[in-house]
């Protein structure tokens, strides 16, 4: 060492030393930490950063970790917790069994290269494969007429402890299951088991052979339409002669296609002077068969139209039980209108068509929607409810309010904080307090619903 050298200066070349050491560390590029995978960012990290000598080694992971892979295990939990909450899935879809199912088979059968069905296959064939699989067992139903069928039913518990009642058919030592009821909170004696027996029956006998009766003569007309179709489309010279005596085309449309038969008949009657022309044939130039497929795209336009507007992104969930009942009153118009009848008079061909909407409703009806149709301010203005003699106010509805408090329930399980939601509904339902403001009573008809609450109301704030 020089002797020239001070103590001072050693203290320099030191720090000019670790100066000189920390600048290689810093430049060194980060892993940035997702909030999704804390576990498997904090790893890498960790991985990317040496460390330095005057600092312990970490601890690597231990035999626990490794034997069940704990890190790989919360990346995938976060993956699909994100593929939930992106996509707007409901909890719901984890009680489903083939959920598990999927995960489970995909562990204990490792495919390299696998990948997940895509849109189209979903909706194509992966549908109609399904579709196979579910008409294998239509042969079975047809049999019961001449085999016999006995009907069994047995109690059972859920997951989540509801008591539930399922009925299976069988005939020749082949079961088939047909559905459950919950019966949770309803007294099980003989008069409600056999109630429900009567209304098992009914169900799977003679209610689809009374809609099959009234029904049929719209499945003659789809397929005439379809013969129709296929004859032109699959002969070159007919599809030519067509061609010259129409600028529009026939659609070649999927059958697993929303409404696919609809759109065709739609089609059909757009070019029905071309294919007039065209033809010397009796059922294309026969004006009753016309007739029957605009009286078809007539009552059917308004369910059509309703399962449109539903089928969107925007959010109309306190719309769909307005728009039901307004479809429902627009096929009972168009269809008494057709037969001729008043309003009061029966039409057998109406029950039929009511009974399956109203069985379809009664499936995919959630309180949330008759919470949200009680919340909407609209339905409680006179301009809503002088449209029809029939309308009421969302509170006066037995079964909107039953739906609603059984939603509440839900929402708000303490007793206290319920009673406070219901007072403050109770307030904006009977308008009072600052609901009583003329432009908050005006603006109900005209203004768009969360624009309304959010003007008018701050005295409700758990509505």
């Amino acid at each position: 060492m020089c002797k020239g050298v001070k103590p001072h200066n050693m203290r320099d070349m030191q720090i000019d030393m670790d100066q000189a050491e920390a600048r290689p560390m810093a430049s060194i590029p980060r892993t940035i930490t997702l909030l999704g995978s804390l576990t498997s960012s904090t790893a890498s990290v960790s991985q990317s950063m040496p460390s330095r000598p005057s600092e312990p080694k970490r601890r690597g992971a231990t035999t626990v970790e490794e034997a069940f892979n704990t890190r790989a295990r919360d990346e995938l939990d976060s993956i699909i917790a994100r593929m939930f909450y992106t996509g707007g899935l409901s909890f719901n879809l984890t009680r489903n069994p083939y959920f598990s199912r999927a995960f489970t088979y995909a562990a204990s059968n490792p495919i390299v290269g696998y990948k997940p069905p895509d849109y189209n296959s979903l909706r194509t064939t992966l549908l109609q494969r399904e579709k196979a699989h579910v008409e294998r067992l239509e042969p079975i139903r047809g049999s019961w007429k001449q085999k016999g069928v006995s009907i069994y039913s047995d109690d059972w518990a859920d997951v989540q402890r509801k008591l539930l009642i399922n009925f299976i058919a069988v005939s020749e030592n082949v079961p088939m299951f047909l559905h459950y009821v919950n019966v949770e909170g309803e007294q099980k004696n003989r008069y409600f088991i056999t109630e429900k027996f009567e209304d098992c029956i009914r169900e799977n006998t003679e209610a689809n052979a009374i809609a099959y009766a009234e029904c049929n003569w719209i499945t003659k007309v789809s397929d005439d339409a379809l013969m129709i179709k296929n004859f032109i489309m699959n002969h070159s010279m007919r599809l030519a002669m067509f061609n010259e005596h129409s600028k529009m085309k026939l659609l070649l449309i999927a059958d697993t296609r929303f409404a696919s038969w609809i759109i065709m008949l739609k089609r059909f009657t757009m070019i029905k002077r071309s294919l007039q022309d065209m033809f010397v044939k009796e059922k294309v130039l026969d004006d009753l068969w016309w007739d029957r497929v605009d009286y078809i795209i007539a009552f059917t336009a308004s369910i059509y139209d309703m399962i449109r507007l539903t089928d969107t992104d925007k959010s109309n969930l306190h719309l769909v039980y307005d728009m039901w009942d307004t479809m429902i009153e627009k096929v009972n118009v168009v269809i008494y209108r057709h037969e001729g009848k008043r309003e009061n008079d029966p039409s057998s061909f109406y029950d039929v068509v009511h009974k399956i909407l109203v069985d379809r409703w009664n499936k995919s009806n959630m309180s949330l929607q008759c919470l949200a149709h009680s919340l909407n301010p609209r339905y409680y203005h006179e301009t809503w409810l002088n449209k029809n003699i029939h309308r009421q106010t969302p509170y006066q509805d037995e079964e909107i309010s039953s739906e609603r408090s059984k939603c509440l329930r839900r929402y708000y399980p303490n007793a206290d904080e319920r009673r406070t939601v219901n007072l403050e509904y109770a307030r904006f339902s009977t308008v009072l307090d600052t609901f009583s403001d003329p432009d908050a009573l005006a603006d109900r008809g005209l203004m768009d619903p969360k624009l309304w609450w959010v003007l008018y109301g701050s005295s409700t704030p758990n509505l």
